[in-house]
């Protein structure tokens, strides 16, 4: 993953799992990171951003995340209306009204 250091220092120095140690500096190039420590690093959005590849691919990613969880919402409200609508005609049916004594009587 590609990832640009925005922060309020010059340069800071990263720690990748390998051991290697890389330079990041303010306004410079994006750097390659492992994708568990860009996404990290991306969540402090003061001092990291993805690079331009990067966030076009995270925006797409997250316009299709909140599509899909979107839908989800839609259908279990629809679930959940016509589950309403069903209980509400049974209780409907249900009711027993003293007018229905006269007729049996």
């Amino acid at each position: 993953m590609k990832i640009r250091y925005v922060g309020a220092h010059d340069a800071v120095d990263l720690t990748l799992p390998s051991g290697a140690i890389i330079t990041a500096t303010r306004r410079g190039d994006a750097i390659e990171v492992p994708e568990p420590l860009g996404t990290s690093l991306l969540e402090q959005a003061d001092n990291w951003a993805p690079s331009s590849r990067d966030a076009k691919d995270t925006a797409k990613q997250l316009a299709e995340d909140e599509a899909a969880r979107s839908a989800a919402e839609d259908a279990a409200a629809a679930k959940t209306a016509a589950g309403t609508v069903r209980m509400a005609g049974l209780s409907a049916n249900a009711v027993h009204t003293p007018h229905d004594d006269q007729k049996k009587g």
